[in-house]
């Protein structure tokens, strides 16, 4: 063994010649010891794997890199920076004359100064000196003593101290006390000491007697009260003093009378009303009337003429009426009951209107009184009403129907294609007095 390995040391290597048509890597035959010669014969350039490749620029750096099985980008499109790059890119963030990527600043540079206050007992308001257009600094003084020129150890309480003063105050001298005689009244009073005195000693304050208001009297104050001195005698009347009562005789502001108060009645608030039955002056016209094409559809209906309690109002009623009736009817026979008649009374206004089912009923109930009391009871005229005529409400029974009372005080139902005369009257708010 160790000859045949002498043998083969002492032999030239076997190389082997090997031509390469293509990429790879290669190892000698099996029988070689390594290459004498290698021929490369690869055929012509293999064309590269290339994209296209579109950018859009960003604030931050980016490194793009080919995809598997690409060798590179072509052509490479990179878009335009425009001012969407930042948001920051606005008018007001550029200055004024500069212009950045389309955008034109329009912010003022601030040419600022620094400024320096020294408190004062008033309020200061510090602006720029021209040309300046800002301050960049405001230093401001501490407060001393100076500030004020009361400031001072005599006026400080003794071991006091105030802004770095030690007061040394100790009091002393005579205080001046001015005498104060005070009277009691129904408005809150200040007494200030005048110049030149510290304070009021003594004072004397009055007693308080009914003198301090002038409606502490008998007469205004509960029988076995007194109040302030003053012994009540007042014993009441039952309620309030109104300003209408049953059959008061009505004046308007000309001193002309006009109708008579028949009862009275609520409406939906709850407020009093004085029912006035206008005097026969005012309703002997012919015209005063319901129009037979005058169908309201919405007043309250009433399936019973026993509505005492009812809270409508021929205020109410007479709104309904004039919002429904035709332009025809508004220029006849409508307008006639529903105030063509109007009276001023303690200032306000007042129009004569068609009456609801209660106030007809009112007037019917005390024209029967006093007719059978003095049948030529003229003071009451305003409640004589001819026995021959019905008299129409504006309460209803249904859509179509009205309720009609007679003077004999009966009530009937009539479809409203009818034409009755009324009673108008006035319905005044019966305030206290």
């Amino acid at each position: 063994m160790a000859l045949k390995r002498l043998i083969r040391e002492q032999q030239p290597p076997r190389l082997q010649t090997k031509t390469i048509t293509e990429n790879g890597e290669y190892k000698p035959d099996a029988t070689y010891d390594g290459f004498r010669k290698v021929i490369v014969d690869c055929p012509g350039d293999i064309p590269a794997v290339v994209n296209e490749l579109n950018v859009t620029p960003t604030t931050s750096a980016q490194t793009i890199t080919p995809e598997t099985g690409v060798d590179g980008f072509a052509p490479v499109k990179v878009a335009a920076v425009d001012n969407t790059i930042d948001e920051n890119i606005t008018a007001a963030n550029i200055v004024s004359g500069v212009t950045i990527l389309g955008v034109s600043g329009a912010a003022t540079v601030l040419d600022g100064e620094t400024v320096s206050v020294t408190p004062t007992t008033s309020a200061q308001t510090i602006t720029p000196t021209a040309p300046k257009n800002g301050i960049t600094e405001v230093s401001v003084a501490a407060v001393t003593a100076a500030i004020d020129a009361n400031i001072i150890a005599g006026n400080i309480k003794s071991g006091v101290e105030i802004l770095g003063v030690i007061g040394d105050y100790t009091g002393g001298g005579t205080p001046v006390i001015d005498a104060l005689s005070i009277t009691p009244s129904t408005s809150a009073q200040t007494f200030t000491p005048s110049g030149g005195t510290d304070g009021y000693g003594p004072v004397s304050v009055s007693a308080v007697t009914a003198a301090i208001d002038a409606n502490i009297v008998a007469g205004n104050i509960k029988n076995g009260v007194s109040i302030l001195g003053v012994q009540g005698t007042y014993q009441g009347s039952g309620g309030p003093t109104m300003k209408y009562k049953l059959l008061d005789r009505v004046k308007d502001d000309s001193n002309n009378e006009i109708g008579t108060v028949v009862g009275f009645h609520y409406d939906a608030n709850n407020t009093e009303y004085a029912v006035i039955a206008l005097d026969a002056q005012f309703r002997l016209s012919s015209g005063q009337y319901l129009s037979d094409n005058v169908a309201i559809t919405d007043l309250p209906q009433y399936a019973n003429p026993s509505v005492y309690g009812a809270k409508e109002t021929a205020t109410f009623n007479c709104d309904k009426i004039l919002a429904q009736a035709t332009a025809s009817e508004l220029t006849s026979t409508a307008v006639s009951h529903c105030r063509s008649k109007t009276f001023t009374v303690d200032s306000v206004q007042y129009a004569g209107q068609l009456p609801t089912l209660m106030e007809l009923l009112k007037i019917l109930e005390f024209m029967t009184e006093v007719n059978a009391a003095d049948t030529s009871a003229s003071q009451y005229s305003s409640l004589v009403l001819s026995t021959s005529t019905n008299y129409w409400s504006s309460s209803q029974n249904s859509a179509t129907d009205g309720w009609l009372v007679n003077t004999n005080g009966r009530t009937n139902l009539y479809n409203k294609y009818y034409n009755y005369f009324v009673a108008p009257v006035l319905e005044i708010p019966n305030t206290a007095v």
